[in-house]
């Protein structure tokens, strides 16, 4: 299994970001939406289709985001957030 990097925007002022990936031939729609409430960022990914697959994950660096869920719609392997800035201290 090859390891990809996926980069979403670095920087936003929008608390909802959308983009589009394909990952080992499978097409993911990815959204990012900022809780003020929770003062946290919720993962949702879709399908080619928009059928959603994962929706309401908390962001969490350093863990594997795909490790909940066993759906064949996801690409295999998994997907790890990194904090590029060194901003965010959410680790256990």
């Amino acid at each position: 299994m090859t390891a990809l990097r996926l980069f979403g925007p670095e920087k936003s002022t929008s608390p909802l970001i959308s983009w589009t990936s394909r990952l080992d031939g499978i097409l993911a729609r990815f959204r990012l939406q900022y809780i003020k409430r929770c003062d946290e960022w919720d993962l949702r990914v879709a399908d080619a289709a928009g059928d959603v697959i994962i929706a309401g994950q908390r962001i969490v660096t350093g863990w594997d985001m795909w490790q909940p869920y066993n759906d064949s719609r996801l690409p295999p392997g998994s997907l790890i957030v990194v904090d590029s800035e060194g901003t965010y201290d959410d680790l256990p």
